[in-house]
């Protein structure tokens, strides 16, 4: 029922208590529809963690968890481990030889070790906290550019790592107190400008030379639809080894621009879901050997060491600001803050809230 009003020359219409009941709850239930579709889209569209991997030991293969728990080094237990040449102590990896990329690793929930090789019984080399108090025989050990102490594990696990490779090797731990320094060039440009406090440790183990590897599910999808040759040939993440694999990145590569990354629990309904709990710095493209070119169910190389050839032709890159040099690059090094004496844990499904990023 509506009347209408004089005013002045024109009429309005003047509503009944009922009509205004009847819009006021309409508008209140569109409003609620569209809070409801706003939050389903911006979490569909969030920047998500796809997938955590832990490697125990250098070059060996690793497994995906759900969680995994942090130290000051990166993930707890990756990279503990490395084999080294038992005499000339250097690093011992896939590029020279490929079979390291079948040897299973086994972490307990304390963190005993177990390795596993096609042909080869499964042997237990032990838990980190007693291996440090019974094998207290160091050996000089050489990473890329860093030297550094390794304790060695028992003869039977040697042997065992020996009989497997053909080769006398070593297996070596990394000590807890250990610290080895990170990149300086690139530490310093991470603290000059101010994206992380100069007082936390910036250290890691026997990675390559940071406490994490990251790269998008984007980027990879990438690098399948654009493969210069052997366009059948799956690319899995596998080959790349990362530690993080990233969702809801809308373009390849973006990751590279990222400097730092909040952290936050993926339950929006928890009231503590606006506060995150990790801090991450994307510092660096990690740029490419021939690692990727080994199939890492086959341990074979591809003959066309693909696709290390796409990135050499497609994604020729500078893996920092502060280098001329131009490397294949597919993922990006990330150091994390560490000043909680709590035990963090990262969680697929935790969302990434890029703060900053390069201007180019």
């Amino acid at each position: 029922v509506v009347s209408t009003q004089s005013t002045g020359g024109f009429h309005h219409p003047v509503m009944s208590s009922q009509r205004i009941a009847l819009l006021a709850a309409l508008g209140i239930s569109v409003w609620a529809g569209y809070l409801l579709v706003s939050r389903y889209t911006r979490k569909r569209n969030q920047i998500k963690i796809k997938d955590l991997y832990v490697f125990p030991v250098k070059s060996c293969r690793g497994f995906s968890v759900q969680q995994w728990p942090l130290d000051d080094k990166g993930f707890a237990f990756d990279r503990k481990w490395m084999i080294v040449d038992a005499i000339t102590g250097e690093a011992v990896t896939s590029r020279k030889y490929p079979s390291i990329v079948l040897i299973e690793t086994k972490l307990e929930k304390d963190g005993t070790l177990s390795l596993k090789a096609p042909e080869k019984e499964e042997i237990i080399v032990g838990n980190p906290e007693i291996l440090a108090k019974t094998h207290t025989t160091k050996f000089e050990v050489k990473l890329w550019d860093s030297t550094l102490q390794g304790l060695v594990m028992e003869e039977r696990v040697n042997e065992w790592l020996s009989t497997y490779l053909k080769a006398k090797v070593l297996l070596v731990m990394d000590p807890a107190d250990q610290r080895r320094v990170l990149d300086q060039k690139i530490i310093s440009h991470l603290k000059n400008d101010g994206s992380a406090d100069s007082s936390l440790p910036l250290t890691t183990g026997f990675a390559d030379g940071f406490p994490f590897m990251a790269v998008s599910d984007s980027s990879l999808k990438w690098l399948q639809a654009n493969l210069s040759s052997s366009k059948d040939l799956v690319v899995e993440m596998r080959r790349f080894r990362p530690n993080i694999v990233i969702e809801g990145v809308s373009t390849p590569f973006d990751e590279d621009k990222w400097k730092t990354v909040l952290v936050h629990r993926s339950n929006v309904d928890s009231k503590n879901s606006e506060e995150p709990y990790l801090k991450l710095h994307f510092v660096k493209l990690c740029s490419r050997c021939t690692v990727p070119t080994i199939d890492p169910d086959t341990a074979k190389r591809e003959p066309d060491l693909q696709p290390l050839r796409t990135l050499k032709e497609k994604r020729m890159q500078r893996v920092h600001k502060s280098e001329e040099k131009t490397q294949p690059c597919f993922g990006v090094n990330v150091v994390h803050e560490y000043g909680s004496p709590s035990l963090l844990m990262l969680q697929v499904g935790d969302v990434f809230d890029v703060v900053s990023r390069e201007n180019n």
